[in-house]
């Protein structure tokens, strides 16, 4: 055996560390914007929640249109503020379809998440 054979040298790990640094670094920017959009599809999807809820609400409580009219709310979402705004247009004679609409906003940036817009049937 002569003494190339024996093993591997500092050199040769020295560049087989540098290659697997590299592609780490190739990497990294693909795991970060993935766990940017994980986020982002977290933040959108609990607040449809919070529209979704509000929507039903204002449903099971169809005698009440007066009391939804213009209101505006603030909420707590996955640890961020959330402006949650529900206007429900009553009309003038009851029972008839009462046109909803709710929206959703966040707090720190004021970005619209969600808009929702519904009609829901009045009673009276």
């Amino acid at each position: 055996m002569t003494q190339q054979d024996e093993g591997l040298g500092i050199a040769e790990v020295l560049v087989s560390m540098l290659m697997l640094v590299v592609i780490t670094l190739a990497f990294l920017p693909v795991l970060t914007g993935t766990l940017q959009l994980s986020a982002d599809s977290s933040r959108l999807t609990t607040a449809s929640g919070l529209a979704d809820a509000r929507v039903s609400d204002i449903r099971a409580r169809t005698a009440e249109c007066g009391a939804f009219n213009g209101t505006t709310t603030t909420t707590g979402y996955a640890g961020n503020g959330a402006a949650l705004r529900t206007t429900v247009t009553c009309p003038s004679t009851l029972p008839a379809l009462a046109p909803v609409l709710v929206t959703v906003d966040d707090e720190a940036s004021g970005e619209n998440l969600v808009t929702v817009r519904d009609s829901v049937w009045m009673k009276g």
